[in-house]
């Protein structure tokens, strides 16, 4: 409910939420250094399915439950269950306490300032997260902008989403069949710019049918790329710790998401939801091209375990 709740428990899912895709991150770069790509898409994929049915089932009980409240109970149910799972992931071992907690907090102190004077890797995560914070419109604003602009049902957005997780499943999946043999930085370049453009298309049409296709095509062209920017971390990271690299990905994440949001925000009680989707393409599509001049990723350096 609304209330001290709300404003306690959203930045402590926030929170929780991208602590989660730090260690699942890292997790899925560790399966193996030369199928990163087919790791990631497989990861992705799994994601990406359960995007299909959520958004029919999460609308229609909701109208048959009078409300989302119960809705999100059993959401927390599944959550629960999934860590569940997670915590009993094979192969995991808990890390060493030699010289004790403040041993162990000094090398995680040296681990983060190794990763954050890692230029190619800082200027990437900048570059990428200017491009994702632009973007999170489409997020922020689609299901407002489809109900209340444009006159859609809950329900007939739940099935625009539905789809854009097909497509995105297809897409994410279809990855993994090339992903580990073209240049990360190239894919990722066309990626953004078509996903930009359908952020463009969604602020220039009032047409429902064009602004549907735009959103349904902005799925998989944005989850694309969460594959291919997990594995440019990992490369760039280099000699430093891939954990640390995530970690530090995450928090400037957090802090682009954090400003970005709160700008559309502000952008939208002044400008209007549609100038925010204009906006938003445009600087994005100005980003996404920029991709093309930061530093193409190492390739992996293969273990004894993946000849």
């Amino acid at each position: 409910g609304e209330g001290a709740g709300l404003w306690v428990g959203m930045p402590l899912l926030g929170a929780l939420v991208s602590a989660s895709f730090v260690n699942l991150n890292t997790l899925t770069q560790r399966i193996s250094d030369a199928r990163q790509g087919l790791a990631n898409s497989i990861y992705r994929g799994c994601f990406s399915a359960t995007a299909i049915l959520a958004p029919i089932l999460v609308t229609r009980l909701a109208s048959v439950w009078s409300g989302y409240p119960p809705v999100l109970l059993v959401l927390a149910g599944i959550l629960i269950a999934s860590a569940a799972i997670l915590f009993r992931y094979p192969g995991e071992r808990p890390l060493g306490s030699a010289g004790g907690a403040w041993a162990t907090c000094q090398r995680m102190w040296a681990d983060y300032r190794e990763a954050v004077r890692n230029r190619p890797l800082m200027r990437m995560i900048h570059v990428t997260q200017v491009w994702f914070a632009c973007v999170a419109a489409v997020f922020t604003f689609a299901a407002i902008r489809f109900t209340q602009d444009l006159g859609v049902t809950d329900e007939r957005f739940g099935e625009f989403s539905a789809a854009a997780g097909v497509m995105t499943m297809l897409g994410v999946l279809s990855t993994g069949l090339f992903l580990d043999k073209v240049s990360i930085r190239r894919f990722s370049t066309l990626c953004a710019i078509i996903a930009a453009a359908c952020c463009l298309t969604m602020g220039l049409t009032d047409s429902v049918a064009v602004s549907a296709v735009a959103f349904i095509v902005f799925g998989p062209m944005h989850m694309m790329i969460a594959g291919p920017v997990s594995m440019w971390v990992s490369r760039a990271a280099g000699e430093s710790s891939q954990t640390s690299a995530f970690t530090v990905h995450k928090v400037v994440t957090a802090a682009y998401m954090a400003v970005g949001v709160a700008s559309l925000g502000f952008l939208e009680s002044w400008l209007g939801m549609r100038m925010v989707f204009l906006i938003s393409g445009i600087v994005a599509i100005l980003t996404g091209a920029g991709f093309q001049f930061l530093s193409e990723p190492p390739p992996p350096r293969l273990r004894e375990d993946d000849s």
